[in-house]
């Protein structure tokens, strides 16, 4: 009984640990234009330039939102009225081009969007960490998987998941001149409020699994999923799509277990991580007691000297560059 007990504590000190670590909260940007807009066509181009940087594209999430105003002739407001009107008025837009991000209304000035005002939203974490998977499914039927996984803890609210099918590029001269239009909203495939979103416990994932036929005028080249969680105040918790690295702290990704040599050791034991750095070496006792290993940055066999810990059962926890490595020692 005792070694059950003792196998169900490390399990779950080897979750905690791979779920702790901090994934970085994507910044959402709900783009309000129109292709008959003049307006928007003089301001989008800077936008675009601006969120298409390398430096900025990696950390946001983007989409174009059409909706009738000022011009219901808008080709693709017209594509989808009621979807597009319904996220407008969810912020009460009742103008185009303008911005939400990460929920807030922030306007419609000259330019749209600045390098120094994104800065303010760079650089944030996130409690959870949304997988979208590629999609799968044959004919006209689309299967999308979508997983929010808690990693920290989750501010209280009511959350709804949104998942969103977008078009990424569309060439269309449209009449107020514009030639390339960016993530355009295609459908909503989740309900019009949402999915109902109850965190998982730490470590852990809450699963969505979803559908959508798409449209044979879309390029099927071109479509992906973009979802996010979001409270009733508005606020964006996190969003993801199947373009977005996998985030290494995230159990579902990159946490790896490793066999470690002599086990049982003494004095030192090996640990063989071939393809990835290893920038530090942690051990924790089963009191939770945590020990920071002198180390230098590595790959290949790594080196565990652990002649001055204390005998007992630990958890070996190494943090590389590509992902989280966790494995079992016992120390005579």
């Amino acid at each position: 009984m005792k070694k059950t007990i003792l196998l169900s504590v490390f399990a779950l000190c080897a979750q905690l640990l791979a779920a702790q670590q901090p994934v970085k909260k994507y910044v959402l940007i709900e783009h309000f234009t129109n292709s008959v807009c003049s307006s928007c066509a003089s301001r989008n181009p800077a936008l675009f330039s601006l969120i298409l940087q390398p430096q900025n594209a990696s950390e946001l999430h983007h989409i174009s939102i059409h909706p009738q105003f000022p011009y219901a002739s808008c080709v693709f407001y017209q594509a989808n009225t009621v979807e597009n009107n319904a996220r407008a008025s969810y912020y009460n837009i009742s103008g185009t081009p303008t911005l939400a991000i990460n929920g807030t209304f922030v306007g419609g000035g000259n330019p749209l969007l600045s390098q120094t005002k994104l800065n303010t939203y760079l650089n944030q974490t996130s409690p959870v960490y949304v997988r979208v998977f590629p999609e799968t499914g044959s004919g006209s039927q689309k299967d999308v998987k979508i997983k929010v996984q808690t990693v920290g803890t989750v501010p209280g609210g009511n959350y709804r998941l949104r998942a969103i099918l977008l078009e990424k590029t569309i060439n269309l001269q449209t009449p107020n001149g514009e030639p390339v239009h960016h993530n355009v909203l295609r459908d909503v495939i989740t309900s019009p409020a949402g999915e109902a979103y109850t965190a998982a416990p730490l470590g852990q994932s809450v699963e969505y699994n979803l559908s959508y036929t798409p449209n044979a005028a879309w390029n099927a080249s071109e479509l992906y999923i973009l979802a996010f969680l979001q409270n009733d105040a508005k606020d964006v918790l996190n969003s993801g799509t199947k373009f977005d690295p996998i985030t290494s702290g995230t159990r579902d990704a990159a946490v790896q277990n490793i066999s470690i040599q002599p086990n049982p050791a003494q004095e030192v034991a090996f640990a063989q991580i071939s393809e990835d750095v290893v920038k530090q070496v942690e051990m924790f006792a089963v009191n939770g007691q945590r020990t920071v290993l002198s180390f230098q940055e590595q790959q290949g066999q790594i080196e565990l000297p652990v002649a001055a810990l204390t005998p007992g059962i630990y958890i070996v926890k190494m943090t590389g560059e590509k992902g989280v490595y966790i494995g079992k020692l016992v120390k005579n």
